[in-house]
């Protein structure tokens, strides 16, 4: 894939100057011979065991020299440099400040190929040649990208190159503005082929997405999600943020237990982007993660939970494997005895927490499904809905009285089973009006998002 230049020498005879040159044997794609010039040039886009023997002539008239073989070798393109990468985008004044994604492909060739989101933007899309440059104890390659530009009135091109680095098998990609705001994207690559699988990460995870308590400003309550890896290691992601929104993600896991989340919210006017990190453990069920992602929210008036938005927050992610319970078990480990569970909700619009005993069985000696049943007397009219041992998710309602009918306040709420550190119980969020407060209806209040926990006692 590398511009190849060579000029045959020719030792000068008097009276039968060359006129032309011929090559037998077989070139390697891409090269050619100029038979008048005798320059050999090209891009080589193959290689062969042991290189390719040529024999060359000079040609004058009717006569001709000897020949002269030689042996071109063309190296091949180090297997770590090929494939897929992907990497998330950090926010940038260059993406609206919503991140976005760097996709990238490299070819045994030398060719590349890819695209880049740039927040709300559909993808741009690129493709080029590699060239090989020198590192300091590493092998990277790099090739410049035309036709990237902001959105702007006067499609402001940004200088865009793509670097990759053989031996830490990741790339990057500069973007830089004319005014020198630069974006710099790396990307890790996609190691995994049948027989170098992703086993050391395939497996079930749930996880759990903090972003602190906010208040009234931003979300108190917990996100989750939950995502499988195969032996091709690839992930999909799905789950849900503290306010309700679904979030999803797809992509695979790199050598480091690299996962990427980038998704736009709220018709593309906030955004979830980041990444968190696989950490590999024996056996495999014992796997953890960690990392953190970026949320923002616009303002939107019509929306009757944190309409005002927020700017960017820090979102914890942890998690682990999730490992079912056994036939006939219980979730987390609960004994067959009364009130061996725990709801705890705190935060958000509630004036204070409050907890409600509940009992978790499984009626079947070698089935999986969990059931769990609330007193008659449950504060607040509790009600679980869902309880699904397979996933780990469990979700329910209560309604907190009002001084009349008409001001009581109902709330839902929704969670999934979680390991974090050492401790396996379930973590969510409910989300309750507040208070109306003049005109506001119950059905017209802001709503608050709080925290609830499915635990032992």
């Amino acid at each position: 894939g590398q511009s190849y230049y060579y000029q045959l020498p020719v030792l000068p005879i008097a009276g039968a100057a060359a006129t032309g040159f011929s090559v037998s044997g077989v070139l390697p794609a891409g090269i050619n011979l100029n038979t008048t010039t005798g320059v050999l040039s090209g891009r080589p886009t193959t290689t062969t065991i042991g290189g390719y023997l040529l024999a060359f002539k000079a040609i004058a008239g009717k006569l001709s020299s000897a020949e002269v073989k030689r042996t071109l070798l063309v190296n091949a393109i180090d297997l770590n440099a090929i494939g897929t990468f992907a990497g998330p985008a950090p926010r940038s004044a260059l993406n609206g400040n919503l991140g976005g994604r760097f996709d990238l492909t490299t070819n045994p060739t030398g060719t590349f190929s890819g695209s880049v989101t740039l927040g709300a933007r559909a993808k741009i899309s690129f493709a080029n040649m590699l060239l090989q440059v020198g590192g300091a104890g590493d092998q990277v390659l790099t090739g410049n990208i035309t036709g990237i530009a902001m959105a702007d009135t006067a499609k402001t091109p940004l200088a865009a190159l793509v670097e990759v680095y053989v031996a830490d098998q990741t790339a990057r990609l500069t973007l830089t503005h004319p005014n020198g705001t630069q974006l710099v994207i790396p990307a890790w690559r996609n190691p995994w082929t049948k027989t170098l699988t992703a086993s050391a990460y395939a497996t079930n995870y749930t996880l759990r997405l903090d972003a602190g308590q906010g208040g009234e400003t931003s979300p108190d309550g917990y996100g989750f999600a939950s995502f499988s890896i195969g032996a091709d290691g690839i992930v999909k992601l799905s789950g849900k943020l503290p306010d309700g929104n679904i979030i999803t993600a797809g992509g695979f896991v790199g050598s480091r237990g690299q996962v990427l989340v980038f998704q736009t919210l709220y018709k593309n006017a906030g955004s979830l982007v980041g990444q968190f990190d696989i950490t590999r453990a024996v056996p495999v069920t014992t796997n953890l993660l960690t990392g953190l992602l970026s949320w923002s929210k616009p303002r939107v008036t019509t929306d009757l939970i944190y309409k005002d938005g927020f700017a960017p927050l820090s979102v914890k992610v942890e998690g682990s494997a999730y490992v079912r319970p056994a036939a006939g078990q219980r979730l987390l480990g609960l004994p067959a005895t009364s009130d061996n569970a725990l709801l705890d909700f705190r935060l958000g619009a509630l004036s204070e927490g409050w907890s409600q005993p509940i009992t978790i069985v499984n009626p079947s000696p070698t089935g999986l499904t969990n059931t769990a049943s609330v007193p008659p007397t449950a504060a607040n009219g509790l009600k679980v809905a869902k309880l699904d041992a397979a996933t780990g998710t469990f979700s329910g309602s209560f309604t907190l009285a009002g001084t009349t009918a008409l001001l009581n306040r109902p709330a839902t709420y929704e969670g999934m089973i979680v390991k974090v550190g050492t401790v396996t119980q379930g973590y969510g969020f409910f989300h309750l009006p507040k208070v109306p407060v003049g005109t506001e209806k119950v059905t017209t209040a802001p709503r608050l998002s709080g925290v609830v926990e499915l635990r032992a006692p």
